[in-house]
């Protein structure tokens, strides 16, 4: 990739425009559900507490469904969740 320098002199990277608005799949909740529990899960969702960081997640309960969720922050700087996809477990 090519290196271009903004006007402070800052050194950037670019990023292709498909993978700036790829959503990326961060954590997990498994579930018997074809139907993802929740497009957005905040802090007053008790889903909130039940989602797994992919790279920790175990299907303990061998649900037949994993649906992925992406971590953000909002504008007010708190954490929540969006719907990525759900998948076959």
């Amino acid at each position: 990739m090519d290196r271009v320098k903004n006007q402070g002199g800052a050194t950037l990277l670019p990023i292709k425009l498909e993978e700036e608005n790829k959503m990326k799949k961060t954590h997990v909740i498994y579930s018997n559900e074809v139907g993802a529990p929740g497009n957005k899960i905040t802090e007053d969702n008790d889903l909130f507490f039940k989602l797994d960081e992919i790279t920790d997640a175990e299907n303990t309960q061998n649900a037949k469904y994993a649906h992925y969720y992406q971590v953000t922050t909002n504008d007010y700087d708190l954490t929540e969740f969006i719907y990525v996809e759900t998948t076959n477990a």
